[in-house]
């Protein structure tokens, strides 16, 4: 059915809606049994979607004991399902392929401390990407404390709908921006309605731990299989953890990194060839020279 011949769920409708779902008990509802009054509230509900085009980075984690052998492609992706804990996106036992747009939300996400270990990967999309996007409203970044602005990610629709699209994508962005996991069958249901439908590959919300100063993305596994490559990955041990920074000594390195090949560590820091002459800065662990990314190796 198109959008355009859905009929919109009314006012009241919503409203009833939303005010069953605040009382929901979510240590003893299902997931399923939320999705009725979800449904209610994407009749008729818009939004942006994003287009992240080819070429895109991420960066995605995992904790780790200093005894771990990392040998192969399959300690960098999803977990298998006998291993995966439930998630803000995802039901125990349902992989998704959790990362960042930063190397500093992952740290936080993992809620590492001092002396922790950390499996780092960096990740780079080999089409382009449609994702839903959930928790960008003004109110959310400020309950947070956020440094940056919301994108703009509302599409009122027509003017009768702008009220009620309003409240519908506050109430979400509420939901999904609880630094508590109480909410995670409802956000779970969330997840599941917003990616009911392709084309999105996945679903973009802002980080909680790093108070909405970078962004997390949830990609159905399917689709990090097919549209992302592994360029390197890196391992670490935290020395310490600020409000919005951490130190950590880099203790290995690797790239090349193939889904059928053994990881060749490499047994020392990223390094990086630049040019003396050409304009270098650092950020968020990354060189670039003259603007563009340099590859360690």
């Amino acid at each position: 059915m198109s959008l355009s011949t859905v009929v919109p769920s009314t006012f009241a409708e919503v409203r009833d809606a939303l005010s069953r779902l605040d009382a929901a008990d979510l240590s003893n509802v299902e997931i399923d049994n939320l999705k009725d009054d979800l449904t209610i509230l994407f009749k008729g509900y818009r939004q942006r979607g994003l287009r992240l085009d080819s070429g895109n980075i991420f960066y995605r984690g995992r904790r780790m004991s200093p005894l771990d052998v990392i040998d192969d492609y399959t300690h960098l992706t999803s977990p298998p399902p006998d291993k995966t804990p439930i998630g803000r996106c995802n039901r125990e036992n349902i992989p998704v392929f959790y990362c960042a747009s930063r190397r500093n939300v992952v740290f936080f996400e993992l809620g590492l401390r001092p002396g922790d270990h950390v499996l780092l990967s960096r990740w780079r999309t080999t089409g382009d990407l449609m994702f839903n996007q959930v928790g960008y409203t003004h109110a959310a970044f400020a309950t947070l404390g956020s440094m940056r602005q919301p994108p703009p990610v509302g599409d009122d629709g027509h003017d009768d709908h702008v009220e009620k699209n309003r409240l519908i994508q506050r109430w979400l962005a509420e939901q999904f921006t609880r630094p508590t996991r109480s909410h995670y069958k409802l956000t779970i249901a969330i997840t599941e309605k917003m990616l009911r439908s392709p084309p999105f590959a996945g679903l973009m919300y802002p980080t909680v731990p790093m108070k909405a100063n970078g962004d997390n993305f949830a990609i159905l596994p399917s689709v990090a299989n097919a549209a992302l490559d592994c360029m390197w990955v890196r391992r670490y041990v935290v020395n310490a953890v600020s409000e919005l920074d951490f130190d950590a000594l880099e203790l290995d390195f690797a790239s090349g990194i193939r889904r059928d090949v053994s990881i060749a560590w490499t047994g020392r820091r990223g390094q990086w060839d630049v040019n003396g002459n050409a304009r270098v800065e650092q950020d968020d662990g990354e060189v670039y020279e003259d603007g563009v990314l340099v590859e360690p190796y």
